[in-house]
């Protein structure tokens, strides 16, 4: 009776490993497509925010008067990098045409910049 109680024992040890191995491949599959999908949705909102900051930037550079909303993201909503070169534009008193179109293609180039991170953040989920 002992080695029946043994092996009934055992063959339940072993007949619980598979689904346990399941349970945790489907737990670590579901947490890594939950943050890839959140990681998409923040790539897509913060997308969609800087189309809208450049262009507010683009209509407040002709008429060298910026929108507080606008300003209020370039200071809060962007990265460090982002940020500094709005400041720096913000502050030369020596804006010309060329200088601003210069500060917008550095401004829409650190935005790709950030954007591209964010997307190889999101492949090397996939990897």
């Amino acid at each position: 009776m002992n080695d029946t109680l043994w092996g009934v024992f055992v063959g339940g040890l072993i007949a619980s490993i598979a689904p346990l191995l399941t349970l945790i491949y489907g737990e670590r599959r579901w947490k890594t497509e939950a943050l890839m999908s959140q990681l998409r949705g923040e790539r897509d909102k913060i997308e969609a925010t800087y189309e809208r900051a450049l262009q507010h930037f683009g209509e407040g550079a002709a008429e060298n008067s910026y929108s507080i909303s606008m300003i209020a993201d370039f200071l809060v909503l962007m990265p460090k990098n982002i940020s500094n070169l709005f400041i720096e534009h913000m502050l030369d008193t020596s804006k010309t045409a060329d200088k601003t179109k210069e500060r917008s293609l550095e401004i829409a180039s650190a935005m790709r910049h950030d954007l591209n991170s964010r997307d190889q953040a999101i492949r090397n989920l996939v990897r």
